[in-house]
């Protein structure tokens, strides 16, 4: 008797469902050991074979989800980087002055990050180097449009005459993404934390970018003159002795 097109039919979607199941369990399973091994081991002594040990798959199954050990790290924190970089961008108003959506954005990474500090001193060190694996480029996505939305907020700024764009507004968000990339770092690798000492950090560093400090104002940009004239003063200086 032939099986009905029906019956088949469900018989496919419960396999998928049963592949689909295991391959998310593989998946905790390798972000579990992961977690817990650059955590007590160490990120720089634990090899991928440990992890695939540790969380019970083939080391071939372990390459189709990371390419290295960069990615399997990136494979862990993409998912809570892209969330913070969407609650980030909820929190931006046109109504709110550049200072305070700088400072929120900065902050909710602040508070996110902070609450898993020992992966995030590790992600916030190897996002010095991208590699060329999916979590990588998934991480370098994520990077791209946490830098957009840096440049959205100085655009604004600058529509609502809150500040002189001396550069375009991609310049201008690289150099506060920057001072978040450094903020960042040197408060999670505080060993006792307090969010507020990190606002007031944050916001000096930020005041100076959007103050400026000279009273004679130099050039937006480098003249051939200003380069030879720097690269010759370092040149002679970096001469052997």
């Amino acid at each position: 008797m032939r099986q009905s097109k029906p019956r088949r039919k469900s018989q496919e979607v419960l396999a998928l469902g049963k592949r689909e199941a295991n391959k998310i369990d593989k998946l905790n399973r390798i972000r579990n050991a992961a977690r817990h091994l650059f955590s007590t081991r160490g990120y720089d002594e634990t090899t991928m074979r440990d992890i695939a040990a540790k969380a019970k798959v083939a080391l071939g199954t372990l390459f189709l989800y990371a390419s290295n050990k960069r990615d399997l790290l990136f494979l862990i924190a993409n998912d809570t980087m892209e969330d913070t970089r969407i609650r980030a961008a909820e929190l931006v108003s046109e109504d709110s002055p550049i200072i305070d959506n700088l400072l929120a954005v900065c902050i909710i990474h602040f508070e996110i990050y902070g609450r898993q500090s020992d992966l995030f001193r590790l992600v916030l060190r190897e996002l010095l180097f991208y590699d060329s694996g999916e979590q990588g480029t998934r991480a370098t996505r994520n990077r791209a449009q946490l830098l957009r939305l840096f440049s959205d907020i100085v655009e604004a700024a600058g529509r609502k005459g809150e500040i002189e764009l001396a550069q375009n507004p991609e310049f201008i968000g690289w150099i506060f993404f920057s001072l978040l990339q450094a903020e960042i770092r040197r408060w999670i690798a505080l060993e006792r934390r307090d969010l507020a000492e990190g606002i007031k950090h944050l916001w000096a560093s930020a005041a100076v970018v959007i103050n400026g400090m000279a009273r004679k104002r130099f050039p937006a940009d480098a003249g051939t003159p200003d380069v030879k004239r720097l690269m010759k003063r370092v040149t002679l200086a970096s001469q052997p002795r």
